[in-house]
């Protein structure tokens, strides 16, 4: 089995520390990606008096002290796989990404989860009215928001879209399941450009780090938290009463993620490093589970064929694996640009032959190999990183 390699192709300062990273799924934007980002502002002045009147202290001054910024970056690859930053939004700290996967009332759709626990919508457009000279016109415009939680210490931690394998239309209930820092798990209704809270819950004892749909039903989502439980909800009961708990992680659940092709095969990530795969016809066990260097935070299929893993494993680093055997899953290359937190990785659509048309690099053009390009983002070094990944393993 010949070696996959990762070749940096361009790196970027996000200023902000960067923690998530989407490529945009909706032709004809297969060459945008959107990174966010989160700094945590601290006013520890020893002279600052957090107290009321009455000497007790007064939250609504604590809650000060701990600002969160953040900002969104947009960023377009051209045909010579140069990355350009195109826009960048100021915004509440951001803590998850997601573009809707199918066009939505004729519009190109990004979500983004705040540490104020709102969940934001922006449309993708080009703007006509730029100069002919500009490159680009790409630019994300606020179509929505919806504050999910009433309390802003609550943060929105991640969030997914339920239209997956086929085309939305007005008709069908299109919906984004969200996840927060009080264990909350909600549901939220897309419709006329507006967000609509239909459900809200709280389902784990601790943070829910991740919520996502099932693939092949947008009536199934699951969830895990903090507090190792693994659940399985259903909207056409209810949410609030889970279909299946399941407790076999060791440590808090972090990352789950469905496959686009094999309808029945789903992943976990977790703080004990154990990579988890499942049937969903049956989750009261995994199918296998191998071990990661570090807290699989994120998990992303390769789009090209679905059975190559990209995981950002915390303090581990980058890695991917073939998971074609899914019984003895391996990794097949690590990847050890970044020195910080390892949180956002995502695959380009682009596919190998559109990726092999542009670029110039002699060797690769001419390799065997499968090529995709990927991007992948690290924390306190507030580091984004585009690259090519060859792969023939």
């Amino acid at each position: 089995m010949s070696a996959c390699n990762i070749t940096t192709l361009q790196v970027w300062d996000t200023t902000y520390s960067a923690d998530t990273v989407e490529w945009c799924p909706v032709e004809p934007y297969l060459n945008v990606f959107v990174c966010g980002t989160y700094h945590l502002v601290q006013n520890d002045t020893e002279t600052y008096d957090c107290s009321d009147e009455n000497g007790e202290i007064d939250k609504t001054k604590t809650k000060c002290q701990q600002e969160k910024l953040g900002s969104l970056h947009l960023m377009v690859v051209d045909r010579c796989l140069v990355t350009h930053k195109v826009q960048t939004l100021e915004v509440d700290a951001v803590l998850d990404t997601k573009w809707c996967p199918k066009r939505v009332e004729n519009k190109t759709l990004l979500a983004a989860a705040t540490a104020k626990g709102e969940i934001l919508v922006f449309e993708l457009s080009e703007s006509p009215d730029l100069p002919e000279e500009t490159q680009f016109h790409h630019f994300l415009m606020l179509l929505t928001k919806v504050k999910v939680f009433p309390d802003d210490i609550v943060l929105a931690l991640s969030l997914d879209w339920n239209v997956r394998k086929k085309e939305h239309n007005g008709d069908e209930s299109l919906q984004v399941v969200v996840s927060d820092s009080h264990g909350g798990i909600s549901l939220l209704k897309f419709i006329n450009s507006t967000l609509i809270v239909i459900d809200c819950c709280v389902l784990h004892n601790y943070e829910a780090w991740i919520a996502a749909f099932d693939y092949w039903n947008p009536s199934v989502s699951y969830s895990g938290g903090d507090d190792n439980k693994f659940l399985v909800l259903d909207s056409r009961v209810g949410i609030r009463n889970p279909v299946l708990v399941n407790k076999s992680h060791e440590m808090g659940v972090t990352s789950i993620c469905c496959n686009d092709s094999k309808e029945h095969l789903l992943v976990s990530g977790s703080y004990d490093e154990q990579l988890r795969f499942w049937d969903t016809r049956n989750l009261r066990k995994p199918i296998s589970s191998t071990t990661l260097i570090g807290g699989i935070w994120r998990l992303k299929w390769d789009p090209q064929n679905f059975d190559h893993l990209l995981a950002a494993c915390m303090y581990g680093g980058f890695c991917v694996i073939n998971s074609e055997d899914v019984i003895n899953p391996k990794v097949v290359t690590v990847y050890k640009e970044h020195k910080s937190i390892a949180y956002g990785c995502d695959w380009c659509f682009w596919t190998d032959a559109e990726i092999r048309s542009i670029v110039s690099d002699r060797n690769l053009k001419e390799s065997t190999k499968i090529l995709s390009l990927i991007a992948t983002c690290s924390f306190y070094d507030h580091k984004l990183c585009v690259s090519i990944f060859d792969r023939n393993c």
